[in-house]
């Protein structure tokens, strides 16, 4: 659901989903929508399930497109934490070369695709992650197209 939303919406700049009791799954879910998504900057995750690796390689893989997330308030304690916080500094940094009139090309992963509009067509997050919807309180939800959303 959460996923689905994150695709299409491009309103919502906060997104905070504490304590909805999302697993691994809805985790992966809401992934795959952040690879379409160009306006959200902040997610909370905390008091949720920890995602499993499939996960979170699939998170890893949607911030290869999104550049425009800048904070991911949850606790993590897999080593995949770093690839994540990684991309997350590289986004932070991107918005301040931005800000500052600067080139961002050596750092855009998207500026090297033909079209920012075709570049989460190719991810394939089918391949790391159990196929599966958002569970819990979170799938549940409504939606309601605000810039500030909370669950």
């Amino acid at each position: 659901a959460f996923g689905e939303m994150l695709k299409h919406n491009q309103r919502v700049k906060v997104l905070n989903l504490e304590d909805n009791k999302i697993e691994s799954d809805g985790i992966a879910a809401i992934a795959e929508g952040l690879a379409y998504n160009d306006t959200l900057e902040q997610l909370t995750l905390f008091k949720n399930k920890e995602p499993g690796q499939a996960a979170l390689e699939v998170l890893i893989l949607a911030l290869d497109y999104n550049t425009r997330l800048l904070n991911i308030n949850w606790r993590l304690t897999s080593r995949q934490s770093f690839a994540i916080n990684k991309k997350l500094i590289r986004n932070k940094e991107l918005l301040r070369l931005n800000k500052a009139g600067r080139d961002t090309s050596h750092l855009d992963p998207n500026s090297h695709r033909s079209s920012r509009s075709g570049r989460a067509d190719s991810v394939d997050t089918d391949s790391v992650r159990a196929d599966s919807a958002p569970s819990g309180a979170a799938a549940a939800a409504a939606v309601v197209p605000a810039p500030v959303l909370t669950v």
